[in-house]
């Protein structure tokens, strides 16, 4: 009789031994899209930049193999919300990274909360993640709204281009930045003197344009990007613009537009970025390393991921546990300095607060390779561009 008995036991504690080492294990997520309007900013260079972080801890996480998984939620809320669920549910995800479009990172950020989960949102600029909706489990890791808009109205007016014309998406989001734009001018000697409201839909800018020309504004602005701002920079060129007087500019820099739509076209338009591959020794090793894995130079989100994700691992190993309390706590002591992020912190609320820059699109001419795209014309320091702690809406968190 005590032979089963031994037999039992052994199986008892292998099991154990199982579940332990299940447990222990590090699993992360790369939620992102694959297949949409965001796949070439995002998708799967966003995996292999997480990718390269995990070789540069060693490839392991409190004596284990970090687990990587990722998922194409195809732009759609519902369906992030249903792998992410089942990844923390079922497959034991400890924590998610990228997630583009803010509205679905912050219904991602509810859940997070919801399952005592992590989530690192490097694909999504929302000023709530780390505003009115912190909780302590998700970290804004990409800059915000904010950022992006006091970093462009900083460096643009101290370069003297004090008076503004906005062409303006006709949404939500139009009305958003607009807003956070008069703010930021407040008490400068920043001006607004014109805005046009522009169909996402629209192909044809020329009325928008003659409207802009006619303002006498220093500086036009195309508030979004993508095949908006590409289109809009084409045309411009129809109407000969930019000229001495008048600059044609950017707010977010995507890369990606500037490869799309040529040197040609884009030279002289300024962007604020908090990421630029070539940068100096160090971001081009990175896009070095990332150009091997996917042929392409880095856009700000996957810079974002691969920071964000090296980061965690390192804080996980540092605190011997995945606990995401643990790790919260850890990362708001660091200072983080990576390949691409610099003078990085962590806010309370969980806002990353770094260096921003404005680049211009160079002239054709100046180019010195593929993806040789930017000259960096000013540096924000991250406390100018994020603000310090009373600059946060969170309140869950302020104790």
């Amino acid at each position: 009789m005590r032979l089963p008995l031994i037999i039992s036991a052994l199986a008892c504690c292998l099991q154990m031994g199982v579940v332990s080492a299940q447990a222990q294990s590090v699993k992360i997520g790369v939620l992102t899209d694959m297949s949409s309007v965001q796949s070439d900013g995002a998708g799967k260079g966003s995996v292999a930049a997480v990718e390269l972080a995990i070789e540069d801890v060693g490839g392991k996480a409190l004596g284990q193999p970090i687990q990587l998984v990722s998922a194409d939620f195809q732009m759609k809320t519902d369906l992030a919300l249903s792998i992410a669920r089942e990844w923390f549910d079922r497959d034991g995800v400890d924590a998610i990274f990228d997630v583009v479009n803010s509205g679905t990172a912050l219904a991602v950020n509810n859940l997070v909360k919801e399952k005592k989960k992590m989530a690192f949102f490097t694909a999504a600029a929302a000023d709530d993640i780390a505003g009115k909706q912190c909780n302590g489990y998700g970290i804004g890791f990409l800059y915000n709204f904010k950022s992006v808009v006091r970093s462009a109205v900083k460096a643009q007016i101290e370069k003297g281009n004090d008076t503004w014309f906005l062409m303006l998406p006709d949404a939500a989001y139009g009305n958003l930045v607009e807003g956070m734009i008069r703010k930021e001018m407040e008490g400068t000697k920043g001006k607004i003197v014109g805005t046009v409201r522009i169909p996402y839909e629209s192909t044809d800018f020329s009325s928008y344009l003659l409207q802009a020309q006619a303002s006498k504004a220093k500086l036009i602005v195309s508030t979004t990007g993508g095949s908006f701002n590409v289109n809009i920079m084409k045309q411009s060129r129809e109407f000969g613009l930019p000229t001495a007087t008048q600059k044609v500019g950017g707010l977010i820099d995507i890369i990606t537009d500037v490869k799309a739509g040529g040197l040609k076209v884009m030279e002289g338009q300024e962007y604020a970025t908090s990421f630029y591959w070539n940068m100096d020794d160090r971001t081009r090793a990175f896009a070095n390393r990332f150009f091997a894995k996917m042929k392409k130079m880095p856009t700000n989100n996957q810079a974002a991921g691969y920071s964000a994700a090296l980061q965690y691992l390192k804080a996980v190993n540092a605190v011997g546990s995945k606990d995401p309390e643990k790790v919260f706590a850890y990362l708001k002591t660091q200072k983080f300095d990576d390949a691409t992020t610099r003078n990085g912190t962590l806010r309370y609320d969980g806002r990353l607060i770094r260096d921003m820059y404005l680049v211009r699109a160079k002239k054709p001419g100046d180019q010195k390779g593929d993806w040789d795209f930017y000259d960096i014309v000013a540096t924000v320091p991250g406390t100018e561009a994020y603000g310090g702690p009373n600059d946060s809406e969170c309140t869950e968190l302020k104790k």
